[in-house]
């Protein structure tokens, strides 16, 4: 027989192979991933030689295309060593959001991110990105991304991996380990991970950070203020021996019983502090991960899912040294002044915050077929319980009490027993949920154009939360129980297609449409709908346009999580273009309205090559949001209008408190574009070879390399050949064309592109710009990848004196080197399964300028305040066996 019909009758049977297994429910091609026999070496499952079993037309759902279609040689190139690493590092936005993003496996429902998470990069064969319009046919909210992943049929894997972090500015360290067990046979998967990383403490002292000295002049040794008002003379023997009147004097350091003379010496020169070392920029932390994973076929169209996940995180901050404000009596043996005077002073202790958190949830999704429909049901409880504890006071009605009768000296060292804490508050919240859904979805009526595809959903869930708090003014104990029904109902109808041949010059035209509900016990009724269209006029070409009317209540821990006061936490005021420390107050504002959101949205893209996968994409999105719940925003002009009882002055006008909790805005406008562009290519690759029962045949094309989708029972292998190298590069242009805020009606529009805030960052960049790229073969592999933010600037003073604080532009990129040791030294022992990767951070160690009108930059915004860490550098090793 020729060669090459040996060849064609080879493709053949591993074409009917995979053709052969049975259908992915949700309409999903059938995908037959790799087949890898048990292994512990990363070649033996990266380095498989592929044939492709499936359509032209690699679908997950009928009509809707992957934004991000990676291939098995495709995730390798990355070097990283789990699928959420993999999901943050090429979709970050996906990730975000209250619920997340849906999660598909081998094209059916998953019961959410934990299941795939910490899942090895080996053993998966495909990861999808899929387009924005594709959670509405899942019976999912419109904002909601998804996300699929092929994982091979056969593969087992034990890893143990570590890494060690630092700044490159010296201290900010962490440390982290896991271990990995996977086992996958014949579909069937077991998986267990478990994790602890600790964070090291990172003091204002390890960054020289300067202390504050706006508002009133506290010092470690003191600082004389008049009794009892400021502003006035302290004493007049003093200003007679400084030549001036005195309003403030420091106290002299190690002097024994100083006299007014020694004061004089620092008259209107107060001390400055350095309390550095009693506040964290980072806190110290230590957390714990534990994630089981157990997925059974039950049948051909039947499959059972379970997931438990548990964390515990332990955290303390500290929040800086307490300020006391004590009187020293003229009478007193340690007072050289004529008149009663205050001793503004720093205690020798640190107050601190401490953390517990801890939760568990437990997951079920059952995927079945039921005639023409899919059908999946998921189930779920989570258990989170968290409790926080604040230093506030010491025992200051001691103290003064022995500067009165003499037994204190107020200038030495304090007694130990005066600074202890006695007064600590305590908050403690307590969360139980349980939700079960049903979704349904198939062909439900044939059309000219094909099948029309129909999604129900339907649900409900209940969330009780208990919060408790201790702090003067707020409820002690606060109870909440939201219930809550919800359902909707999706359909996809195919207008014009190629494959039927019902209008086909006109190329594969789809329309969709959802409308839904939701009915919280604790709120109105809340409604969405939503239509739009997919045309593809060919084969590179994908369009398409959506509307989307959607409302959503806040969450429950928005609402009622307990109030919690911190004290010395810095806090720039806009009015005043002044950094001052405040008492911050955080929790649950039960005040805040459901939101009504709309959302249009028009984008396209377009494939030139098929081999190097160039694409082009762009996107249009205007988003208007009522009642818009968000962060409480700087303090402006503007805001000082609309939430003026969020802020609280003292008598000179400085803020001393501010309730920080969520409030609702009037609306909220956005307007964006964004065009991508992406490319995929190899070279240097040389001609492989098929292997079955150790004869070789003629070489074989595979194509498309990284869309390794197929496989068979035939064991393929290469001829002595080198891995081809891959490149990919990514480059994101974000627009943001309008961004405006109304807090309340009758006030004026705040242009968060011309100087307005929605955060104590920087202002509102008009271009983002964000690129990766990345080159791996051989065993090596290098990503960089960044972001560039424009400048931009937020409005400071009042309206009769303006100002602006003026945010530079900034770049930051990272990157990436990793190293196979298995294949750099294929003949070590300790080499098999070994991956080496050095990251570093920041690389550049980029800062972000702030600069008011005069050239100054304020305390607040202090480089290292911004970004305590700089560049960091961390060393991962990781090891399968």
């Amino acid at each position: 027989m020729r060669p090459d019909a040996e060849l064609a009758k080879f493709a053949k049977a591993i074409l009917a192979a995979g053709c052969a297994l049975p259908l992915p429910a949700f309409g999903a091609t059938a995908v037959a991933a790799p087949s890898d026999a048990p292994s512990g070496g990363r070649n033996s499952q990266t380095d498989d030689i592929v044939v492709q079993g499936h359509r032209a037309d690699p679908e997950v759902l009928v009509g809707i295309k992957a934004e991000e279609d990676l291939g098995t040689q495709d995730i390798a190139a990355y070097g990283l060593d789990t699928v959420g690493e993999l999901l943050g590092e090429i979709a970050p936005g996906v990730i975000q959001g209250d619920d997340g993003p849906v999660v598909l496996v081998n094209g059916r429902l998953a019961t959410g991110t934990e299941e795939i998470s910490d899942l090895p990069t080996e053993a998966v064969s495909k990861f999808q990105v899929l387009t924005k319009d594709a959670a509405a046919r899942l019976g999912q909210g419109p904002r909601r991304r998804v996300i699929n992943l092929v994982i091979k049929r056969d593969h087992r894997q034990r890893t143990a991996s570590s890494d060690y972090a630092l700044a490159t500015a010296g201290n900010g360290t962490s440390a982290g380990a896991a271990l990995d067990f996977v086992e996958i046979a014949a579909g069937n998967r077991t998986t267990l991970t478990v994790r602890e990383r600790y964070t090291a403490p990172l003091l204002e002292a390890d960054r020289n950070i300067p202390s504050d000295v706006s508002g009133i002049p506290y010092d470690l040794i003191g600082n004389i203020l008049p009794f009892p008002a400021f502003g006035l003379e302290i004493d007049p023997a003093l200003s007679a021996l400084a030549g001036s009147p005195v309003g403030v004097a420091a106290v002299p350091a190690g002097l024994a019983n100083p006299q007014l003379s020694d004061f004089a010496r620092g008259a209107g020169r107060p001390n400055v502090p350095d309390i550095g070392r009693y506040r964290t920029l980072v806190g110290e932390r230590r957390s714990y991960e534990m994630n089981a994973t157990i997925a059974r076929s039950i049948s051909r169209r039947t499959s059972l899912t379970f997931n438990l996940f548990g964390n515990i995180s332990i955290g303390k901050s500290l929040i800086g040294a307490p300020g006391v404000l004590v009187a020293l009596p003229a009478k007193s043996a340690f007072s050289p002044f004529s008149r009663d005077v205050s001793i503004a002073r720093y205690l020798d202790v640190a107050f601190d915050q401490s953390r517990h958190a801890s939760s568990i949830s437990a997951k079920v999704a059952l995927n079945t077929g039921v005639g023409k429909f899919s059908v999946a049901v998921l189930a779920s409880y989570k258990h989170r319980n968290q409790r926080n504890e604040t230093d506030r006071q010491t025992d200051l009605d001691a103290l003064q009490a022995g500067i009165d009768s003499g037994a204190i000296d107020p200038f030495a060292p304090l007694p130990a027993a005066l600074l202890r804490v006695t007064r600590r508050d305590l908050t403690r919240s307590v969360s139980n949920s349980g939700e079960a859904a049903v979704t349904v979805s198939g062909d439900a009526v044939k059309l000219p154009a094909g099948w029309a595809n129909l999604t129900l959903h339907l649900g409900g869930s209940i969330i009780e939360q208990s919060g408790l708090s201790n702090i003067t003014g707020s409820p002690l104990q606060r109870d909440q129980t939201r219930k809550e029904v919800y359902g909707q109902i999706s359909f996809d109808l195919p207008v014009a297609s190629k494959e039927s041949g019902f209008l086909g010059a006109l190329g594969d035209f789809r329309i969709n449409g959802n409308a839904g509900f939701r009915s919280p016990s604790d709120t109105r009724r809340l409604t969405s709908h939503g239509y739009g269209i997919t045309w593809q006029p060919s084969a590179t070409i994908n369009l398409r346009a959506s509307v989307n009317h959607d409302e959503t209540a806040p969450s429950l821990s928005l609402l009622a999580d307990p109030v919690s006061v911190v004290g010395g936490v810095r806090f720039y005021d806009f009015i005043r273009a002044q950094t001052v420390q405040v008492e911050l107050v955080t929790g649950g504002n039960p005040d805040l309205l459901p939101e009504k959101r709309r959302t249009i949205s028009v984008g396209g893209s377009f494939q030139m090559l098929n081999h190097r996968r160039l694409t082009f994409s762009a996107d249009y999105t205007a988003t208007r949001t009522v009642n818009a719940v968000s962060g409480l925003p700087p303090l402006s002009v503007a805001v000082q209008a609309a939430f003026a009882d969020r802020f609280i002055r003292d008598g000179s006008g400085r803020v001393i408190a501010v309730d920080s909790r969520a409030v609702s805005f009037a609306a909220d406008d956005r307007q964006q574009l964004r065009w991508s562009i992406n490319l995929v290519t190899c070279f240097g690759q040389r001609n492989l070879w098929p292997r079955r029962q150790g004869q070789h045949s003629a070489p074989v094309n595979l194509g498309r390399v990284g869309s390794d989708d197929g496989g068979g029972p035939t064991e393929l292998a290469a001829a002595p050949a080198t891995r081809p190298w891959r490149l990919n590069f990514n480059l994101s242009h974000t627009i943001t064309l309008k961004a405006q805020r109304l807090a309340r009606p009758g006030l004026p529009v705040v242009d968060l592109l011309r100087g307005g805030a929605d955060g104590y960052g920087e202002g509102q960049p008009r271009h983002t710009v964000q690129f990766t790229l990345g080159l791996a073969g051989k065993g090596v592999g290098v990503q960089v990848n960044g972001v560039w933010r424009s400048g931009s600037d937020l409005r400071v003073g009042t309206t009769a004196s303006p100002g602006d604080l003026h945010f530079s532009a900034r770049c930051t990129a990272n990157m990436r080197i990793f190293a196979e040791m298995e294949t750099l030294a294929p003949d070590r022992t300790w080499s098999k399964g070994l991956r080496l990767t050095l990251s570093t951070d920041n690389i550049f160690n980029s800062r972000q300028a702030v600069r008011d009108s005069s050239g100054f930059t304020p305390a607040r915004y202090q480089t290292y305040l911004l970004e305590p860490l700089g560049r960091t550098v961390k060393f991962s090793l990781r090891k399968m066996f």
